[in-house]
């Protein structure tokens, strides 16, 4: 209640309000109305890319496997005939960590032979090798891995939760899914008929979408116009 209290308190009473994740909007304006400045998270624009269709890996999950990411649809999905034999790697495994020991014991006891299990390191030499980045998780919005991953070229899939239509624009830069199990399922199964052409366009224009709303250089713009403003308040 103190907490609370106090949180309140410094809202109310800040000469400004910056806030990072969409979800905050909804908590800050519950302790009351008042305008607020976002600024997203973004990321270095790697020089190298490949808008490819022809790559090993199809299908690539790359974020740790806590519970909102619904891993264990995309390990489902992995298992449906129209998709048992698409190459895919999970990057994502964390030893010693005992809150993601029971979810990383599912993914390994139930996934389908042939994917790879990966440790979460640098992604970069695999985004450059896969077709598809996979994110059926409850929040979508910026995830770090999913900036990258688009940066590189590699098409998202991703659940059509509060902040996905933000940075993916389902049929132009990547596949906005439904949120479910079989919304997920199907999305990867229409992404993995895909001709080469129509590929090539979805990475082209996932690499841009990153670039043009989510580069750094984009950032410090919006952070020096943010500044450039305090002056007038």
């Amino acid at each position: 209640m103190l907490a609370r209290c106090i949180r309140k308190a410094m809202y109310r009473r800040a000469d400004f309000v910056w806030i990072r994740e969409l979800w905050m909007k909804d908590a800050l304006q519950r302790l009351g109305r008042r305008d607020y400045f976002f600024l997203s998270n973004a990321i270095h624009i790697p020089s190298v890319r490949s808008y490819s269709s022809d790559k090993p890996i199809i299908f690539i999950w790359c974020n740790t496997l806590k519970s909102w990411r619904n891993s264990e649809w995309f390990v489902d999905a992995l298992a449906e005939h129209e998709l048992e034999y698409a190459t895919a790697a999970i990057l994502g495994f964390l030893e010693d960590n005992p809150e993601l020991t029971a979810r990383q014991e599912y993914v390994r006891s139930h996934v389908r032979s042939g994917v790879q299990l990966l440790p979460f390191k640098d992604p970069s030499a695999y985004f450059l090798n896969s077709k598809f980045f996979v994110l059926p998780a409850d929040i979508v919005y910026l995830n770090f891995s999913l900036l990258e991953a688009m940066a590189h070229g590699v098409v998202p899939i991703v659940s059509n939760v509060e902040g996905a239509q933000e940075i993916v624009v389902h049929g132009e830069s990547g596949f906005v899914a439904d949120h479910s199990r079989h919304g997920l399922a199907e999305a990867m199964k229409w992404a993995a008929r895909i001709d080469a052409n129509e590929y090539e366009r979805l990475s082209r224009n996932a690499r841009r979408r990153v670039k043009e709303k989510f580069s750094i250089e984009q950032w410090g713009q919006q952070l020096h116009s943010f500044y450039m403003g305090m002056g007038h308040v």
